[in-house]
């Protein structure tokens, strides 16, 4: 048997979940459907009050906790010294660009108490704790040797497919037992078509997000550094997005064409960090 041959065997073998129903890797891609499923409600409820511009950069406090109990899995697993502190310098650079826009450069309003006793805060909490949890369940017990780095797309499918599918259960569960949620799901009626449709179409983009993590949490080895990368990238794009609408199209609020010396430095501070990660992962290779 060729090492190409003994590759894909293994590659196969490590592939069929919908086969191995009595594995915990199988059981815990279905649970990780309810944690996406409850990230996503507490996000949507955070944004009755606030709005996507201060509600991203909160979500990077909680990838804090994310990375710590990640370093603390590539301590125990014997990484080297200088690529734990590569992953700490990336981690920070991302983590204070991330947070940047949100304080307008000023990183001294983090330690001001009413930053902090905001009602939309619990929310966004409770929304990042569950997506960090749903992040280590979608990489657990992943090898991220380079055997495993080829692309396979069945792979990358079947975990899609149980985590959206355990998503809609936990939803039906969630609207059978709550009558608050009942009540909500019932005033879609009274909205509009174009409200409904486009709608629909910015879910088609967040499924497609979805999709793509999938795969990124399974090869990348530190989950708390791509678990930060995502939350900046977010509000970068947000950022770049708000602003291109309300500079030329007039849509949006003044706030995303003023005070840029923040964003720049936003942009700058997470395509270092990024680089950093990038070159950490490289050196795994």
């Amino acid at each position: 048997m060729t090492d190409h041959e003994s590759y894909l065997m293994r590659l196969d073998n490590n592939s069929l979940l919908f086969a191995k129903k009595h594995d915990v890797k199988f059981f815990l891609v279905l649970l990780s459907g309810v944690f996406s499923y409850t990230h996503d409600y507490f996000f949507l409820h955070a944004f009755q009050t606030s709005s996507s511009t201060v509600l991203l950069p909160l979500m990077q406090f909680c990838s804090i906790w994310v990375f710590v109990v990640s370093l603390l899995q590539s301590i125990l697993k014997g990484e080297a010294l200088f690529e734990i502190i590569f992953e700490i310098c990336a981690f920070v650079l991302i983590l204070v660009g991330g947070i940047l826009p949100a304080v307008d450069g000023k990183l001294k309003k983090l330690l001001q108490p009413n930053f902090w006793m905001q009602s939309y805060l619990v929310s966004i909490f409770l929304s990042e704790i569950s997506h960090g949890i749903y992040s280590f369940m979608i990489s657990f017990d992943h090898d991220h040797s380079e055997h495993h780095r080829a692309y396979n797309i069945w792979v990358h499918i079947e975990y899609f497919i149980l985590t959206r599918v355990c998503y809609v259960i936990a939803f039906a569960l969630h609207t059978f037992f709550s009558s608050k949620v009942k009540d909500e799901l019932w005033r879609i009626q009274d909205v509009s078509s174009r409200s409904i449709v486009f709608s629909l179409f910015c879910e088609f983009f967040t499924q497609i997000g979805y999709f793509s993590s999938v795969y990124s949490y399974q090869i990348y080895s530190q989950v708390g550094v791509l678990h930060a990368a995502e939350t900046s990238l977010h509000q970068l794009f947000n950022l770049i997005i708000a602003f291109i609408l309300k500079r030329y199209y007039r849509i949006g609020r003044q706030a995303a064409v003023e005070n840029m010396g923040p964003k720049i430095a936003s942009f700058l501070l997470i395509a270092l960090g990024l680089f950093l990660a990038v070159h950490i992962e490289s050196s795994h290779s």
